[in-house]
């Protein structure tokens, strides 16, 4: 018995001496919305989900279902997600007119990851 622990002790220490990386938890539906929402608040909702010329802003979303999961990047560290979104953002039909509420429903895929700090971001991809 000593011997197998012994074994694995070395064993995750060669792992880690290798520079393997541990894959990260997948996060859940809330810490995704929230990220998303961080996202395109910063980002702009594209217009294309609005259906408008200009891009949206002050998103809000209501809705994350999350319709599947990539294979985790070791490389960069992050998950590669397919999610339908739903929500609405402030825009415009025309530049130089009035902003108003415009709801979105589209099926996205996006990476969450965590930065240098530890905090869930998401990036859309486009």
């Amino acid at each position: 018995m000593k011997v197998i622990k012994y074994m694995l002790a070395i064993f995750v220490i060669a792992m880690l001496a290798s520079g393997c990386d541990v894959v990260v938890e997948k996060p859940n539906s809330d810490i995704m919305k929230q990220a998303l929402q961080i996202e395109l608040r910063k980002a702009g909702v594209p217009n294309t989900w609005l259906k408008t010329s200009v891009p949206g802003k002050r998103a809000i979303i209501t809705q994350l279902r999350t319709k599947g999961w990539g294979t985790y990047d070791t490389e960069h560290k992050r998950w590669p997600v397919k999610a339908r979104i739903v929500g609405s953002a402030d825009s415009t039909a025309l530049y130089g007119g009035n902003y108003q509420n415009y709801p979105f429903d589209v099926v996205v895929e996006f990476y969450i990851f965590k930065d240098d700090f530890g905090k869930w971001k998401a990036k859309i991809i486009y």
